[in-house]
């Protein structure tokens, strides 16, 4: 007899969002993509220019604290992913080579979203095309490949996707906390790497704007902004990071509230079990009761007696169930939101709550029992 392993996770996911390394209070983002017009004539730097005269643009209207590029969103659940390299470390195959999540931002990026730089420094204007490639990097990623080493300076090879492909030798000049892609991913086990949009250009992004006002306010501000830049400039999907992490979590809550609602309903039903089974034997049993009291036995007697069966079923019943639980709990990883598998928390509180629901359905039996009456049982002997 034991709750599911996810009840603990599957209330707070219910009525919290997860830590995803970022604030999305005030942030709205839309997408925009380069008109193919420009794509086909473009020159050296001119992608690069079009983006930031939008990221300028719309950083300079009223009310917008900062403005800048994305190619992909916090909990978005899309991402490109690169192998990489260590420059000066052993040469790896590159079938075995790492997995890195590949994200191309603005300079403001971190600043619109709040992810707090753990050393170094963010992207700047400086940045650009001609300038030395850099990039940004996670701290599970230094803590996996540079541990033991300052991580400002060191160098990875890198490839550059899209319209300019080719092979990237990056220094790192920041270190960020990890900001998950997924909502149930693990810390210290995604490894991810920035570069600024000049050294990456991409043909599509997100806008993200931080704000401090009402963010319905803004869209239409921004909207003109973009078209003052270029008015055949499409802009879509236009939401708020709120609206991104709680459509993220929308499966995982609807799976949590299941969760909840099943486990209890099983807790019920163990409970009106237990009330079955101690009625049943207080019924069978009220002769002996009677016969008990006739010979001296008191109201603490009894319940004692009646209360400690329960007990044992009780325990027995725990200690099935939350054997059987470690047994299945591997297999049920995936179904698991933010508590490990073997949550201790989980396996002390769930039996504890059930031990007390029990103990409650056995207090009505209990109490029944006190009325047996030893003269009429006597009379019958």
């Amino acid at each position: 007899m034991s709750l599911p392993h996810d009840i603990r996770q599957a209330v707070r996911l219910i009525h919290k969002a997860p830590d995803a390394g970022y604030r999305a209070d005030n942030v709205v983002a839309m997408n925009i993509r380069l008109p193919f017009r420009r794509l086909i004539t473009a020159t050296p730097g001119e992608i690069e220019a079009y983006w930031r005269s939008i990221e300028r643009e719309v950083a300079a209207v009223p009310r917008v604290r900062v403005a800048s590029l994305g190619l992909d969103l916090p909990l978005s659940g899309l991402g490109m992913r690169q192998t990489f390299e260590i420059v000066g470390s052993r040469a790896l195959d590159p079938a075995n080579r790492p997995l890195a999540q590949y994200h191309i931002i603005g300079a403001g990026y971190f600043d619109a979203l709040g992810v707090p730089l753990v050393r170094g420094r963010a992207f700047t204007d400086r940045d650009s095309e001609t300038a030395p490639e850099v990039c940004i990097v996670n701290d599970a990623f230094v803590r996996r490949f540079l541990a033991g080493r300052d991580p400002i300076g060191a160098r990875i090879s890198i490839g550059v996707p899209g319209i300019s492909a080719r092979i990237a030798n990056r220094e790192i000049v920041g270190v960020v906390r990890q900001v998950k892609v997924q909502p149930d991913e693990a810390r210290d086990s995604v490894y991810q790497i920035y570069v600024p949009t000049a050294q990456s250009p991409w043909v599509m992004a997100n806008l993200i704007v931080r704000t401090d006002t009402a963010l319905l306010q803004i869209v239409e501000a921004v909207k003109r902004a973009i078209a003052r830049v270029d008015p055949t400039q499409a802009v879509s999907q236009v939401r708020t990071m709120e609206q991104v992490a709680a459509l993220s979590t929308a499966r995982p809550r609807l799976r949590a509230q299941l969760v909840v609602a099943f486990a209890a309903l099983a807790a019920l039903l163990a409970a009106v079990g237990i009330f079955s089974v101690l009625t049943f034997m207080v019924q069978q049993r009220a002769r002996e009761f009677s016969v008990r009291l006739a010979v001296g036995a008191n109201a603490r007697d009894l319940l004692r007696l009646v209360l400690g069966g329960g007990l044992k079923l009780i325990a027995i019943g725990v200690t099935i169930g939350g054997a059987a639980s470690a047994l299945l709990v591997r297999s049920l990883a995936t179904l698991l939101f933010g508590v490990p598998p073997l949550d201790p928390v989980t396996f002390v509180v769930a039996p504890l709550a059930l031990t007390a629901i029990a103990m409650l359905a056995c207090l009505a039996p209990a109490i029944r029992s006190l009325r047996a009456d030893p003269i009429a049982a006597l009379r019958a002997e």
